[in-house]
C-alpha cells in the first residue's frame, strides 16, 4: 500500500480512544472515554479492564515519548535508503518518522485499570495486514515492538525493545524495498549509547560506524562507499560536536575536503576561527581602492586555503 494512502487515512483518523464496560470483556473503542489518561466504560466510575478493540494506533502511541524517539530515527534511516524515484516516501518518513506508516491502523489491546497492559496488535482496517505488534506494562511500552510496511509488500521495517516506555538495547531498521537491515541504533533507557552502524540496502556492506556516549557522538565517525571499502567521510567528535580533523573522499579515493574543527567550529591549523579569518581577507580586499564590490570566486578559494593553513592577511 502506498504511503500517500496511509497519510490520507491519518488525516481522517478519529482522536478519541474509547472502550466499553465490564472487566475481562472484549469491547469496541466507540463505547467509552478517556479521563486523565485512563480508559473508562461510558460513565463508569472505575477504570476499565479487559480487551479493547478498534483503537487508532496513533492514539495508543501518542503519549509514548520513547516510541516517538525510535520512530524519528527509523524514519531518517529509511528515507536515507530510499531512491529519489520514491521522493514522496522519502520526505514523509524524514519529516514524520516511521509513525506515519501507522495512519489508519486499528489496534486490539489489553487494558488493566484503565491503562494498556499486555499485548497490542494493530492492523489495516478490515484486513489481516499487521502494521505493528507491541506490549505494554502499566501504560508504558515494554518488551519488543515490531513495525511492518514497505513499498510493495508488508515486511519488517523496525524492531526495538522497550523498558519503562523507553527504547533499550539495539534498534534495528530494515529497508523500505527489500527489507534488508540498514541501520542499528543503540539505546540505554531512552538515550543513544553505544555503537551505531549503517548498512547499504543493496550490498549489505557497512557504510557508517559511530559511537554515542550519553546521547552525543564521541570519537571517530566513519562513512563508507556502498561497497564498504572506500572511506568517504572521517570525522572526530567530542560531546556531540565536530572536534579535530574532518576529511572527505570521493568514490575513487580522491580527497575532496580537508578541514579542522574545534568545538563545532571550523578552524585553521593555528586554531583560529576559519570564518573569522575569511572575513579578515575580505575586509583587507575591500580596503584596496579599485577592487570590485564582489570578490571573484577563485579569490575566495585562495582565502579559504590560506585560512585552513593558518595564514592571515598582513
Amino acid at each position: 500500500m502506498k504511503l500517500h494512502y496511509y497519510l490520507t487515512i491519518l488525516a481522517a483518523a478519529p482522536v478519541l480512544f474509547v472502550a466499553a464496560c465490564g472487566k475481562n470483556e472484549i469491547l469496541d473503542a466507540r463505547n467509552a472515554t478517556i479521563v486523565n489518561g485512563k480508559v473508562y466504560a461510558g460513565n463508569a466510575n472505575e477504570p476499565f479492564s479487559g480487551g479493547l478493540t478498534n483503537v487508532p494506533a496513533r492514539v495508543v502511541l501518542t503519549a509514548q515519548s520513547g516510541f516517538q524517539l525510535a520512530s524519528k530515527l527509523a524514519g531518517i534511516a529509511l528515507s536515507d535508503a530510499i531512491s529519489s524515484d520514491d521522493g514522496n516516501a522519502r520526505s514523509v518518513l524524514r519529516e514524520s518518522g516511521a509513525a506515519a506508516l501507522l495512519a489508519g491502523a486499528l489496534c486490539n489491546a489489553q487494558i488493566r485499570d484503565g491503562l494498556p497492559d499486555g499485548k497490542a496488535v494493530c492492523k489495516e482496517p478490515q484486513s489481516e495486514i499487521v502494521r505493528i505488534e507491541m506490549s505494554f506494562k502499566h501504560g508504558a511500552l515494554d518488551d519488543s515492538l515490531q513495525l511492518y510496511g514497505g513499498k510493495s509488500d508488508n515486511g519488517l521495517l523496525m524492531e526495538v525493545t522497550f523498558r519503562n516506555g523507553q527504547p533499550n538495547g539495539n534498534q534495528h531498521v530494515y529497508a523500505w524495498t527489500n527489507h534488508r537491515r540498514i541501520h542499528v541504533f543503540p539505546w540505554a533507557n531512552g538515550v543513544p549509547s553505544g555503537t551505531e552502524e549503517g548498512f547499504d540496502a543493496n550490498t549489505g556492506a557497512l557504510v557508517k560506524r559511530a559511537t554515542f556516549v550519553d546521547g552525543k557522538y564521541e570519537g571517530e565517525v566513519l562513512h563508507y562507499a556502498p561497497d564498504g571499502k572506500q572511506v568517504t567521510i572521517k570525522a572526530t567528535y567530542a560531546q556531540g560536536k565536530l572536534n579535530g580533523p574532518y576529511k572527505e573522499w570521493d568514490a575513487n579515493g580522491a580527497l575532496t575536503a580537508d578541514k579542522t574543527y574545534a568545538n563545532g567550529i571550523e578552524v585553521g591549523t593555528d586554531g583560529s576561527s576559519f570564518g573569522a579569518c575569511v572575513n579578515e581577507w575580505d575586509d583587507a580586499y575591500r580596503t584596496v581602492p579599485g577592487h570590485s564590490a564582489i570578490p571573484p570566486e577563485e579569490l575566495h578559494q585562495q582565502w579559504e586555503a590560506s585560512c585552513r593553513a593558518g595564514k592571515h592577511p598582513v
